[in-house]
């Protein structure tokens, strides 16, 4: 994943950089290290969602790996079944978290934006420049729409694998076993569906986050 952020810039050039940034700021924040704060934040969004990517395709495997593999001790694949998927809900219930904190930073962005419009003189800057960021706040508010859909999309998900491990938990035979593996079909199909709405996510994320961000990227030869 590119990092975009001005921490990195900071990194790279130590003291200094952080002496650049405060002669370039002044005493007034400037409203782009307001925009790089909601590109952090959209970034690190991303992250957590493919965290999510990983951690359901390891729950699925798990289960099948429960299903279709066992053997001696179902107890064993059995609690990695279930040590997986508390993982995976853990991880949706942080990337909801997330929501009203990217509300909050995209807010802060916008606010800082509409102070430095108001400063302008010339008029068709003006236009030009409350245009964008029109166009920025509707970008932002689809990428937020887009996230609490594929979080929404993945929880049903979840809650069924639940159930199925509820199921086996109450009977952890081979006789449960195959009565899990329809149920296990089922939540697969509908976990690629999550899966994908969750990977369509990350990658808006990720570019309105670039988009946001005060680095330009490498130029390509």
């Amino acid at each position: 994943m590119k990092l975009t952020l001005a921490k990195l810039f900071l990194a790279a050039t130590g003291g200094f950089g952080a002496v650049l940034v405060l002669s370039l700021t002044g005493c007034r924040s400037a409203g782009y290290t307001k925009s790089d704060a909601a590109a952090s934040r959209l970034q690190r969004a991303a992250f957590e969602v493919r965290g999510e990517i990983s951690l359901l395709d390891g729950t699925i495997a798990s289960l099948n790996d429960l299903l279709n593999k066992a053997s001696g001790d179902l107890r064993l694949p059995f609690r990695r079944f279930s040590d997986a998927l508390d993982q995976l809900a853990a991880a949706n219930r942080r990337a909801v978290g997330e929501v009203s904190g990217l509300r909050k930073s995209g807010a802060a962005y916008f606010d800082a934006w509409d102070k430095e419009i108001l400063r302008m003189n010339d008029e068709k800057i003006h236009q030009n420049s409350s245009a964008r960021k029109s166009d920025t706040v509707e970008q932002f508010d689809a990428a937020l729409r887009e996230y609490a859909d594929a979080q929404n999309a993945l929880l049903p998900v979840i809650n069924y694998l639940k159930d199925i491990r509820t199921a086996l938990s109450a009977d952890l035979t081979m006789g449960g076993l195959q009565a899990a593996k329809e149920p296990a079909k089922s939540a697969a199909d509908n976990a690629g569906k999550a899966k994908d709405r969750l990977s369509r996510s990350a990658n808006t994320l990720d570019a309105l986050s670039e988009k946001m961000s005060f680095f330009a990227p490498e130029k390509t030869k």
